[in-house]
């Protein structure tokens, strides 16, 4: 008899079918032949000719936070070492962004595909997928001997990897990323690609672990002749011109340009001939137009002016060029006090010292005796007190000489020459004379310079 109390206790579970139509996976577009892989969003084509063979580098949008490891300049270099016969018909590189399921189920470096359907043409194609280096990747502790193998290359190309009770972290790195990818993961596709060609239809007979034996030979062979003829490690190549040139963006391929940018700034600021600063200005620039406006931010264009600024010729004109870099810098952050400074120093040097002085008094002055030597600080201080007195306040602008002296008397050694409070006190001011004797400066230069 029927008891319609009584509940069945498999509602809600598995066995019933809960959650059973409900399992993660990685979806596929109903009426398309495709595969995941072959789904291509927003993407650029490229075109090289290597070894008198054509190449096709299809390079996709990445996200954010996300970054193609290798430049197209990097695969260059490998694939003119490639035999042309172990390559064949292989000629397409596809630099793809990968989905977050396609992340989460089928993680890769890389990957080999006979078939690739691209723009309604099938042809075998090498996969480099984008990596972000913000996240961990973990595995399990239980790996099978195929997988520990695989760690131990990890650990070889550099990847830092911390292990506790239960799994590994790998923590991707651009330069190991990349060494991985370019060194590892290319060559051992190529090598999948030959056994293909060897094997012929007996291929698809071939255990997976064999498969994979050999395109690791193959890598390592391949590995270790480019290591003797010193082809391998390289540093990586970014061409910016080229980056322009076929419309890739810059912030696809360089998680942390701003390297890049300091390497240059600061070989700047090195003594340098006028040309080479010009080529280092031209290289700047070269990054920072390749980069969406949208992207940069205050430091950038600050970076931007000051290359300006301190470069020689047209004065006029570059410190204009300067001027609106700074303006930018500060529409973006108008606490950014690097730019506010030059800024000043762009209204100064144009005699604009109304807004000059507006401008020096705006100055986070606590942030630049911090990040800064204290002769930056002083030779602020100086520069307000040089504003006043020339807009007719000279009460206000010697009470400032009078702090810059205090510092003279005290850290003489590592300030700058006080080249606006002599130039605009007469010789026997007493601030004058005390600074003249503790620097030995002699006055008259700076009347000179000034006048």
């Amino acid at each position: 008899m029927r008891n319609p109390i009584r509940r069945n206790k498999n509602i809600g579970t598995a066995k019933q079918g809960f959650k059973r139509n409900n399992k993660m996976v990685i979806p596929f577009l109903r009426h398309s032949t495709k595969f995941f892989d072959e789904n291509l969003t927003e993407y650029t084509k490229v075109r090289r000719c290597i070894n008198g063979v054509n190449f096709l580098f299809v390079v996709e949008k990445t996200r954010p936070d996300y970054y193609h490891a290798c430049t197209i300049e990097d695969l260059e270099v490998i694939l003119r070492n490639v035999l042309v016969k172990d390559l064949g018909d292989l000629t397409t590189i596809i630099l793809r962004q990968p989905k977050r399921k396609e992340e989460i189920l089928s993680p890769v470096w890389g990957r080999l595909v006979y078939g690739y359907e691209f723009e309604n043409v099938i042809q075998p194609a090498i996969i480099l997928e984008a990596q972000s280096y913000q996240r961990s990747l973990v595995w399990k502790r239980n790996l099978h001997v195929d997988a520990q193998r695989e760690l131990e290359r990890l650990r070889h190309d550099g990847h830092r990897i911390e292990e506790n009770r239960r799994e590994f972290r790998i923590y991707p790195e651009p330069d190991k990323v990349r060494a991985t990818q370019l060194y590892r993961t290319l060559l051992h596709e190529i090598g999948h690609y030959v056994q293909y060609n060897q094997t012929g239809d007996e291929y698809v007979y071939i255990p997976k672990n064999e498969r994979e034996a050999f395109a690791h030979r193959y890598a390592d062979k391949m590995s270790k002749i480019l290591q003797e003829s010193r082809q391998i490690p390289f540093d990586r190549i970014v061409d910016f011109e080229a980056l322009t040139r076929d419309n890739l963006q810059i912030s696809d391929f360089i998680d942390g340009y701003k390297d890049f940018l300091y390497k240059k700034f600061d070989a700047f600021d090195k003594p340098v001939d006028d040309s080479e600063k010009l080529i280092l200005r031209n290289a700047v620039e070269v990054i920072l137009k390749a980069i969406p406006s949208q992207q940069l931010d205050a430091e950038d264009y600050y970076l931007w002016g000051y290359l300006y600024y301190f470069s020689d010729g047209d004065r006029p004109t570059l410190r204009k060029v300067a001027k609106g870099k700074f303006e930018q810098s500060l529409a973006i952050d108008s606490d950014y006090y690097r730019s506010r400074l030059y800024l000043a120093h762009c209204l100064h040097d144009d005699r604009e010292l109304d807004e000059a002085l507006r401008e020096y008094e705006m100055v986070d002055q606590e942030a630049l005796k911090q990040e800064f030597p204290i002769w930056r600080y002083v030779k602020l201080r100086e520069q307000i007190g040089y504003c006043y007195y020339q807009l007719g306040f000279p009460t206000k602008g010697e009470a400032y000489f009078e702090e810059v002296l205090e510092y003279y008397r005290t850290i003489d050694d590592q300030l700058a020459v006080p080249s606006e409070l002599l130039s605009c006190l007469p010789k026997n001011h007493p601030i004058a004379i005390a600074l003249c004797k503790i620097g030995n400066y002699k006055h008259d230069k700076f009347k000179a310079e000034t006048s």
